[in-house]
């Protein structure tokens, strides 16, 4: 079934969120807190070319010691980057896990009900946020 499958497209996608264009290069973003380091495009290029025994570390290893020079992007931002990498299938299977601990915690005791409750409106909200940025993105041509 096509739904939950993880393609290398997708991947690419997913990895790329990382990445932000600047000038003539790109910022590579560790994680949501970081500072942004400047890369090239061929850097860029190395990091997102399908995983081959080793790559991703010839680029961490390529560019260590550099400073990182570039501000931090906002919440939001790097947030939408992260949600429009991954596929909307996993978001449509977060959904539905989440409608199944909902249904399930109705003949739960309190404490169980509460834990149950709690874990199936998350993972419905951050499917559905999921799903949503992806169709966002579709509409606008990112995709």
């Amino acid at each position: 079934m096509r739904l939950f499958r993880y393609t290398r497209g997708e991947e690419r996608r997913f990895l790329d969120s990382s990445f932000e264009p600047i000038g003539d290069g790109y910022a590579f973003y560790r994680h949501h807190f970081a500072r942004g380091i400047p890369v090239t495009a061929e850097e860029r290029e190395a990091c997102l070319r399908p995983a081959l025994h080793g790559s991703r570390l010839d680029f961490y290893e390529a560019i260590r010691g550099r400073p990182a020079t570039i501000p931090r992007r906002s919440w939001w931002r790097s947030q939408r980057a992260t949600l429009a990498g991954i596929p909307a299938g996993f978001g449509v299977g977060l959904i539905l896990l989440g409608m199944m601990f909902l249904c399930r915690a109705g003949g739960l005791q309190p404490p169980l009900r509460r834990l149950f409750t709690a874990a199936g409106v998350l993972g419905s909200i951050y499917g559905l946020t999921i799903v949503t940025v992806r169709m966002l993105d579709s509409r606008s041509g990112r995709s």
